[in-house]
């Protein structure tokens, strides 16, 4: 029933009625908010450049858990009824439990195609009920994990352009954007 956006002015997230066009509530985080993601148990964030991925309880907005990922946490996402963290460290994808941020599974993402450039190895990652999607953006690559097993399904290269800097799930495939255009892929 809201809408939640990180806000890089005063280190927050913000919930909007869309009904009412209106905020009605400000969440401070303790760092630059990144990637946001919302379930029936609360709302995640993952904080730029920083190990951290939070709960928060959105009826309070109250941070009630804490992850540390290891490395920078460079996105958050819900699919599958599980929280997904991306951390540089690895590159690796953290399955969390939704309530305690408990970490249940470890899936590295590293792509081992030729380097081609970009900002970091891995950059955004989205999930559904059947994928869950990694932009590899030193390979110009997606990284396509099944939710179910938690295992790497596909590595895919895309066929031109660089850097991928977002990606969807879409069923059991990935969309992905890169400096040349938008690829449906795996």
């Amino acid at each position: 029933t809201s809408v939640w956006a990180a806000s890089d002015v005063g280190n927050e997230l913000v919930e909007i009625d869309p009904e009412k066009n209106a905020v009605v509530q400000h969440v401070a985080v303790p760092g630059r908010p990144s990637e946001v993601a919302v379930s029936p148990s609360g709302v995640y964030v993952s904080l730029f450049k920083q190990p951290i991925v939070l709960r928060i309880d959105p009826t309070s907005g109250k941070i009630t858990s804490r992850r540390n990922v290891g490395g920078g946490a460079l996105g958050v996402a819900f699919g599958a009824g599980s929280v997904w963290a991306l951390s540089s460290a690895g590159p690796a994808v953290l399955k969390l439990d939704p309530q305690t941020l408990a970490v249940r599974k470890h899936v590295s993402v590293q792509m081992s195609a030729p380097f081609v450039g970009g900002f970091s190895e891995v950059w955004w990652i989205s999930a559904g009920s059947s994928a869950v999607c990694v932009a590899n953006q030193y390979q110009n690559g997606v990284t396509r994990i099944d939710p179910t097993t938690g295992k790497v399904a596909a590595q895919i290269k895309l066929p031109f352009g660089k850097q991928p800097f977002s990606v969807a799930a879409d069923g059991h495939r990935c969309w992905a954007v890169n400096d040349s255009g938008v690829f449906r892929v795996g």
